[in-house]
């Protein structure tokens, strides 16, 4: 984790990278790296599995919209829908 100050910021941000070496039978190794800003002060695991978790579910609802059909929701409040 770095904290960050850029010129188009108003003010400092954490930057949380994970980085992993992915190794699949036949395959040269590869890299895969994941960047998260962000101003939330908890630990970067937590930071990090909060991301992926609303990840997740933007993913979820990207798949009933367009897999299932759903055609567009009836409101622009997510909780609503």
């Amino acid at each position: 984790m770095r904290v960050l100050d850029g010129p188009y910021w108003s003010r400092q941000r954490r930057v949380i990278i994970k980085a992993e070496v992915v190794r699949l039978p036949g395959w040269d190794p590869g890299c895969n790296l994941d960047f998260v800003v962000t101003n939330l002060q908890e630990t970067p695991a937590m930071v990090y599995a909060s991301y992926c978790q609303r990840g997740d579910v933007e993913n979820r609802l990207k798949e009933l919209h367009d897999d299932r059909a759903l055609g567009r929701t009836s409101s622009t409040r997510f909780w609503a829908n």
